[in-house]
């Protein structure tokens, strides 16, 4: 390299030429070359190392489904006591193993730089309100209590990933009820200029100052004994700690021996632009029902297929099967279900790719991706398909239960729409009918998270019976197979 700069005579200022140093770069110029090359072979190991942890969680949870699958299934039946015993022992050490999986998992897709947060606008205070009604719940089964407390300024609406959020709460509450014994907890919500803080207090046993520095380190816990009495792997607080930081924002403890702990965290208030539609402006007064639905499974794993399908049918619902995406499409084809359970990782063609072709070329039908690895990515893939909601494997009776309880309007009108416009549940598609569909490949911000543990789908399960589908339907009814119709315009969320 070269610089150079004009020189002239002192005395006569006659220019004389130009005056230069030559540097030699090559040393930082094959630096810069070797750096590019070690962050370009990091990064090629973060995608492995993100593909690796997605085909792991899909070879663990798809027998770890089979497991807790027919554990529900062996306790609808008659069992002696002492089965019956034996049986909830197995169901919880599954259970735990679900969870232990869950929390490696995360942590690896955090320190990899795997993790993804959505930015959708969502209700806070309903998001708060569900949390706590599921966690009361449990608090109750130790005669403790859980109170919310909401600041009366705090925003209705707010921009943010709601899934993870409800996770760091999910995690900070469920610690402070394992460790809480008499009283109880109170988890509570305020504004402060630009920044949200959420705290949980308990009034339980306390940790002592010298193990505080260490709470957030993963897989480290207070002594053995916690990990014997209570189980767990020792990373969800140090999942909550890089969630937050990730969020830009920061979480902190205060605690005192045999008074109880304060976990806070806080994180930036990024108001929306403009409101949420307003739920009670387009809710439906519903009263639930049986329904016998017409379900299609689309699962490549036989076992799971055994272990889903006798779980829908003793719910009331007819299954057809599928094992792949291909057989997937023809059979929607062949026989219109009103509502499609679809795996994502299989042979031949995935549930992506098979829910774009279904929703774009045969009809609209609600989807739901029935996943084993649910990263952000996934979901976020899950939404841009088309799909309308996502469960997390493994499924129990009780999740699928709640699942349909909260797409029971979206399927009704659907399904309604489909046979107003020709279309009947059970028979062939016919070539000579039109595809309609709710447009759910962009502008696709009514696919929220729900804060029912193992099920993400839009609605919330405060509104149980209010989407942005209903309204969207209800609004191609009033076009002409669609025609004219904007669905951009309507581009805000619903809880």
């Amino acid at each position: 390299m070269a610089r150079s700069i004009p020189y002239f005579d002192k005395k006569t200022a006659e220019f004389l030429g130009y005056q230069g140093v030559f540097v030699d770069i090559t040393k930082e110029h094959n630096q810069n070359i070797e750096l590019k090359k070690v962050k370009n072979e990091a990064e090629m190991a973060n995608r492995s190392k993100s593909e690796y942890l997605a085909v792991m969680s899909h070879e663990i949870k798809t027998p770890l489904q089979a497991i807790l699958g027919m554990l529900d299934l062996l306790e609808q039946t008659s069992l002696e006591e002492t089965q019956m015993t034996y049986i909830n022992h197995i169901s919880q050490s599954a259970s735990l193993l679900q969870t232990i999986l869950h929390d490696v998992l995360d942590l690896s897709r955090i320190e990899s730089q795997a993790m993804v947060l959505e930015n959708e606008t969502f209700d806070i205070k309903a998001t708060l309100d569900s949390i706590s009604v599921q966690m009361r719940e449990k608090a109750e089964t130790k005669n403790i209590y859980l109170k919310l407390i909401i600041d009366p300024d705090f925003p209705q609406n707010i921009q943010g990933d709601q899934h993870r959020l409800s996770q760091v709460l999910f995690n900070l509450i469920n610690n402070a009820i394992k460790f809480t014994s008499t009283g109880g907890i109170t988890v509570s919500a305020k504004q402060f200029d630009t920044r949200l803080k959420f705290s949980v207090v308990d009034t339980g046993t306390g940790i002592p100052s010298e193990s505080l520095s260490t709470l957030f380190v993963p897989f480290v816990q207070l002594d053995g004994s916690i990990s014997r009495k209570y189980g767990g792997s020792g990373l969800g607080l140090a999942i909550c700690k890089r969630l937050i930081e990730h969020m830009d924002g920061r979480i902190g403890v205060k605690s005192e021996v045999g008074k109880g702990t304060e976990f806070w965290f806080e994180i930036p208030c990024h108001i929306p632009n403009t409101s949420i539609i307003d739920a009670h402006a387009i809710k439906r007064t519903v009263v639930h029902k049986e329904h016998n639905y017409h379900i299609l499974l689309v699962e490549d794993s036989q076992i799971n297929q055994f272990v889903i399908k006798t779980m829908l049918e003793k719910l009331g619902h007819t299954v057809m099967l599928a094992s792949n995406g291909v057989e997937a499409i023809e059979a929607v084809k062949k026989s219109l279900p009103e509502l499609v359970l679809m795996d994502i990782r299989m042979p031949v063609m995935d549930g992506i790719e098979a829910t774009r072709h279904i929703v774009n070329e045969v009809a609209y039908v609600p989807i739901v991706a029935l996943t084993a690895n649910s990263t952000d990515e996934e979901r976020i893939a899950c939404r841009e398909a088309g799909m309308v909601s996502i469960a997390s494997k493994p499924v129990t009776s009780i999740i699928l239960r709640k699942l349909l309880l909260e797409l029971e309007g979206v399927i009704e009108d659907t399904t309604q729409n489909l046979i107003n416009n020709g279309f009947k549940i059970g028979e062939p598609c016919t070539d000579n009918k039109a595809v309609l569909k709710v447009n759910t490949a962009k502008n696709n911000n009514f696919f929220e998270e729900s804060s029912i543990a193992g099920v993400a789908s839009f609605g919330g399960k405060q509104f149980t019976n209010v989407s942005m589908i209903d309204a969207l339907i209800k609004s191609s009814r009033n076009t002409e197979s669609n025609k004219g119709t904007d669905y951009s315009r309507i581009d805000n969320d619903l809880e």
